[in-house]
Parts: C-alpha cells; sequence; structure tokens
C-alpha cells in the first residue's frame, strides 16, 4: 500500500522518487486446513467440557471466521440450528448444529448469553480470543502452521469428503464464490479423484 501511494505522489509530482521502489514484497502463504491427526491431538489436550473444546468444535462445525466465532450467542441457536450474520460479508447463514457440536454447547453452565466465553464469564474480544487460542493450539504442541482460520478450511474439506455439493458447502461457510470454495476444498477433491484414477488404470493395464 505504501508502494502505491508513494508511486501516485511520484506521478502527481509531489515528491521526485520513490524510495520504495526497490524493495520486493514479501511472499505470503495460505492458511493450510488441519489434518484429522492434528485435530485428534487437539481434542485430545482439552477435555469435553472446557472452553477450549467448544471454541473448537464451533470453528470446525460452522466453518465461520474469527470474529463470526466470538460473536455467537445462544440466542442464535433455533431449531438445531445456529444463526450467523457474517460480519465480513454480511451473509446470514442458518448451520445445522452437527451432533457432536450440540453434545459440546450442552455442557457447561447455561447462564451465559455469549457461547464463547473467558474465565470471568465475559465475552471475548476478537483479538483476545485469537491470542487465546493460539495459546492452546500450542499446549497441544501442535506445528506453527496450524492456526484457528485453517479450521474453516478443515471444515470445507471435510464436507467435500462427505461428498457435499459446492453450494451446500457454500451454505456453509458462507463463501460468495464457488472459485474461493474450490480454492479451499482442493485437496479433497484430489483426494477423491485419486482412487477411481488408480482403479481405471488397474482395469485398463491389468
Amino acid at each position: 500500500m505504501m508502494k502505491l501511494l508513494l508511486r501516485f505522489a511520484v506521478d502527481d509530482d509531489w515528491i521526485k522518487h520513490n524510495p520504495t521502489a526497490g524493495i520486493k514484497l514479501l511472499k505470503v502463504g495460505k492458511w493450510r486446513a488441519w489434518t484429522d491427526e492434528e485435530c485428534q491431538q487437539f481434542a485430545a489436550t482439552w477435555a469435553p467440557g472446557t472452553m477450549e473444546r467448544r471454541a473448537y468444535a464451533l470453528a470446525v462445525y460452522t466453518g465461520q471466521r474469527l470474529t463470526d466465532l466470538v460473536g455467537m450467542a445462544r440466542a442464535h441457536r433455533k431449531g438445531g440450528a445456529i444463526r450467523v450474520v457474517q460480519s465480513k460479508t454480511g451473509a446470514e447463514l442458518w448451520i445445522a448444529e452437527h451432533r457432536e457440536l450440540a453434545a459440546e454447547l450442552g455442557r457447561g453452565a447455561a447462564e451465559h448469553l455469549s457461547l464463547l466465553t473467558t474465565t470471568q464469564g465475559k465475552a471475548f474480544d476478537p483479538v483476545y480470543f485469537g491470542a487465546w487460542f493460539a495459546d492452546a493450539i500450542a499446549a497441544a504442541k501442535l506445528p506453527d502452521d496450524c492456526v484457528l482460520h485453517g479450521l474453516r478450511k478443515t471444515a470445507a474439506r471435510r464436507l467435500a469428503e462427505a461428498g457435499c455439493t459446492a453450494h451446500e458447502i457454500m451454505a456453509v461457510t458462507g463463501h460468495s464464490t464457488l472459485a474461493m470454495v474450490a480454492d479451499y476444498t482442493q485437496a479433497a477433491d484430489l483426494k477423491k479423484r485419486a482412487s477411481p484414477a488408480i482403479l481405471k488404470l488397474e482395469k485398463n493395464v491389468g
């Protein structure tokens, strides 16, 4: 952004030279989905009934972003589903509660309005929640590239592996384009196609 602003300043003769012209942009990677083994390791570290386990269940069974997770409240649960209005897109979703998520939400105190609360019983601030969950990941001794947003990809991957269509996945994750869903589920699609491909090869070669 600074390079763009300074280039604009040069074009309009506000400055003579752009001091950022020779600076290369940093390479930014993509967050990856957690493996099933990593999910099992986190679950083994944080027992059912802990707030860490509840946060994990909400993330992996709804596929929502951090800001939408901390905004979930008991009033949003109706008829076996959770209503989410995504803060980034404004999309309204009704996500059916997976049985594991419903069981986790049934544990613990029920007097709090928010589904995720601090040890003081208050709703999480998004920034604090991100740091708090990062500590939970570290305590589970997971790799550094296991991050909260990766569980959004995990949710999409699992839906794809279960045979859900792209539009069905979009109804859960709230993605607005098929291309975005394809990016999240590419690994699952490749895995799904691999076995039939080898079977066809075996039949053809003998």
